[in-house]
Order: structure tokens, then C-alpha cells, then sequence
């Protein structure tokens, strides 16, 4: 079980981002910092440090807490390679791209709050609740990042 407050490692690294005001692309990228942050803070938690490692039973159960921080990853990075795109092409809609990026990511860190707390059906729901939560945010960036610049390019040539 991790501590509660290590979930605070993934929001971190992009809310000090955004409040210097840097670049949408740049607090993507913090974003995932955070959730390397976060992967580290579970391997150190998981293999016991700075005691001597638990024997660990449950062998799916520490697959699939992995599995969820890598898939969350690759998300971040894949939505982060579509906004570095869309920079390099001179068109940053700053405001709508970070509140679904916000959105994505509190979802995912509700997502993975069972790992700090013991599962509940409190646990449960606000798991659940970020997951919808991470699919809107995602659903929104990529309508943002990928089908809105499109359906811009084909208006304009209309």
C-alpha cells in the first residue's frame, strides 16, 4: 500500500509548470514527469525500501498496479507527441487543451487512489468517477489536438 500523499507526486511537477506559465506542451511533459515520479515512488514502496522486501503473493496484484501506471504513460506521451505537432505548426489553443489535460490527469490519479487506501466501495466509486473523468479528458484532447485542427484544414480549403 503506498502513502495517500504520493498521488500528489503525479499533479505536482505540472501545477508548478503551469503556474510559471509555461507552454501547454511543457506542462504536458511535466505531467508525465510526474507520473515517473509517481512509477518510482510504487517500485521503492513495492520492493520494501528502505527495509528488507516483503514477500510479495500476489504477484497479479503488483502486475497490474504497474500495468496501470505504464498505460497511463503511454497516454500522457501519446497525447503529448500530438500537442508537440501541433506547436511546431504555430497553433495553441492554450485554454480549452490544458482544462481537458487537467481533466485527464486528475481522473487518472482518482483512478489510481486504491492503491493508496484500502479497497471500499468509497475507493471504488472514486476510482470509477476518474476514469470517466480521464475519458473526457482524453475524448477532449484528442478532438482538440487531432480532428479540430483537420476539420479547420478542410474548411479553409472549401
Amino acid at each position: 500500500m503506498i502513502a495517500p500523499l504520493t498521488l500528489l507526486l503525479i499533479l505536482a511537477p505540472p501545477a508548478l509548470v503551469h503556474l510559471r506559465g509555461a507552454r501547454t506542451f511543457w506542462v504536458m511533459a511535466s505531467g508525465l514527469v510526474g507520473l515517473a515520479l509517481f512509477g518510482l515512488a510504487l517500485w521503492l514502496t513495492l520492493s520494501g525500501w528502505p527495509r528488507r522486501p516483503p514477500p510479495v503473493g500476489e504477484t497479479y496484484f503488483v502486475v497490474a498496479q504497474w500495468h496501470a501506471v505504464f498505460v497511463l504513460g503511454a497516454v500522457i506521451a501519446a497525447v503529448l507527441i500530438g500537442q508537440w505537432v501541433k506547436t511546431r505548426r504555430g497553433v495553441e489553443d492554450r485554454r480549452p487543451t490544458l482544462a481537458f489535460f487537467w481533466l485527464m490527469l486528475i481522473g487518472m490519479t482518482a483512478t489510481l487512489s486504491p492503491l493508496a487506501r484500502p479497497v471500499s466501495p468509497t475507493m471504488s466509486q472514486v476510482s470509477s468517477l476518474g476514469a470517466l473523468a480521464a475519458l473526457v479528458g482524453l475524448v477532449g484532447l484528442v478532438f482538440l489536438i487531432l480532428v479540430l485542427p483537420l476539420w479547420r484544414r478542410l474548411r479553409g480549403r472549401g
